[in-house]
């Protein structure tokens, strides 16, 4: 099994403020309203950076071999990892909430969880949910589930408690106290 991620979102905006400050540079006069000539070398610094960091990432998942490989390259070099498929214990999706004033949204961080307890990221960033016909499909869960089906490991989904959960928990604790007291 072969996952690829070839950071193509990382890449566009990359080019994308390395254009615009180049632009701002070599053609001020293209704004309505004309921006300082530092926002350009800030936007081309910012832009070229962000291209030069930026990965294509290759998980490689070789039963044959026993090999679990990871091949990260970008313009400034590539980094090889592997790992034996024996050390997998499970694959593990972490969902956490973030809340911010425009609105909550949910991030997905998917990875394997080897018996040592170390954690390896499948997905170092994470994405949130995605709509189709107001159905909610995370990418992240079904990719998840088919690398453990494939390795024969557990898929575990880690997330923060529900509201009803956590007035539940609550709900228990408090009468468990309110038991003890009248026991007295």
């Amino acid at each position: 099994m072969v996952l690829k991620d070839r950071g193509i979102a990382a890449y566009l905006i990359g080019i994308m403020f390395f254009v615009i400050g180049a632009v701002i540079i070599l053609n001020p006069t293209f704004f309505d309203k004309q921006p300082p000539l530092w926002s350009g070398w800030v936007s081309v610094l910012f832009g070229g950076y962000v291209i030069a960091m930026a990965k294509a990432t290759t998980i490689k998942i070789d039963k044959l071999n026993n090999k679990l490989v990871f091949w990260r390259k970008g313009l400034t070099g590539q980094d090889q990892k592997e790992y034996d498929l024996s050390q997998i214990k499970e694959v593990e999706l972490s969902v956490a909430y973030n809340s911010s004033r425009r609105g909550g949204g949910h991030s997905y961080h998917l990875a394997f969880v080897l018996s040592n307890g170390e954690s390896v990221a499948l997905n170092p960033g994470s994405s949130s949910i995605v709509r189709v016909m107001g159905r909610q499909l995370i990418p992240e869960k079904d990719l998840g589930a088919r690398v453990a089906a494939f390795l024969g490991v557990p898929f575990l989904e880690r997330r923060p408690p529900t509201i009803s959960e956590s007035l539940s928990a609550l709900s228990t604790a408090i009468q468990n106290v309110a038991e003890k007291e009248m026991r007295k």
